[in-house]
């Protein structure tokens, strides 16, 4: 998608509902983008964000702040985290198996996560 405005191209990889990963360009700088959503009964904000790897290595991000959003009759526990260097480096490595957000967690089918992240950073 192009931002008639701005220029910026973003591409989105969703894995599942609540897992989209994103790549945004803007005059020749790439950036990767992790957005969690996940459904609860509740307001649950905080910090955190801990991501478990199929291959068992982590990503941690105690400082990243948890928000929340309502839609449509449902709570969800939210985060939107930019991905360093090294997280990019292990996320083309390994798929994401399971990951908690504050006091929320959630797991999806870490292949199919490692290789839609993958062809997200190979579009061009």
């Amino acid at each position: 998608k192009v931002d008639e405005f701005s220029g910026e191209i973003t591409y989105y990889a969703t894995i599942t509902h609540g897992v989209i990963f994103l790549k945004i360009k803007k005059d020749g700088v790439v950036k990767y983008y992790l957005s969690i959503r996940i459904e609860e009964t509740g307001i649950y904000t905080g910090t955190g964000v801990w991501i478990i790897l199929k291959n068992g290595k982590r990503i941690n991000k105690p400082n990243e702040k948890v928000g929340y959003d309502y839609d449509g009759g449902s709570f969800y526990t939210k985060t939107f985290i930019r991905l360093t260097n090294e997280d990019i480096t292990l996320l083309k490595q390994s798929g994401i198996e399971k990951y908690k957000l504050y006091i929320s967690t959630g797991e999806i089918d870490s292949d199919i996560s490692k290789d839609i992240f993958n062809c997200l950073v190979k579009a061009k």
